[in-house]
């Protein structure tokens, strides 16, 4: 279900206003320190997106909201590595952006959207996924990650 609105406010406005609220703890060092931080702790242990599982991540998502709870907010079992497209279609459903929000509102905020493809266009997706340069990318960012969460655990 999108998160309740003020009524004084459009959906992004709303969601500027609720995310300024929060701004300080993605400010602080737990969140953004290299290389002990959550964000790239996040992204090193989840380099391809954990809905798409095709684009690399880009952004560590809180998988269920903190509202502030910095326990909830500092939990790494609650963080998921996102790409920008994933994130983006989370957070409008989240927040009832374009579309009809009651549709949006039945779909898992955390399953990637593919039924509004055709089935000829579900199966070119299919077949992307699978040519040699999207496995050699896959393998390419998977090592990547790989070698930086080895980085990471050797310099604590």
């Amino acid at each position: 279900m999108p998160l309740a609105l003020p009524t004084d406010q459009k959906p992004r406005e709303a969601l500027e206003a609720y995310k300024s609220q929060w701004k300080h703890m993605y400010d602080s060092a737990q969140w953004r320190s290299v290389p002990h931080g959550l964000r790239i702790r996040t992204l090193a242990r989840d380099p391809i997106c954990k809905i798409c599982k095709q684009r690399p991540s880009s952004i560590a998502d809180h998988i269920k909201d903190h509202k502030g709870d910095m326990m909830l907010f500092a939990d790494f079992g609650n963080l998921q590595g996102l790409c920008t497209g994933c994130h983006s279609e989370k957070t409008a459903a989240a927040w009832g952006f374009g579309g009809n929000a009651e549709k949006q509102a039945a779909i898992p905020a955390n399953t990637f959207i593919v039924s509004a493809l055709t089935a000829q266009e579900q199966e070119k997706v299919k077949a992307t996924e699978q040519t040699p340069e999207s496995l050699a990318e896959k393998k390419r960012l998977t090592d990547f990650g790989s070698g930086l969460l080895a980085y990471l655990r050797e310099s604590r």
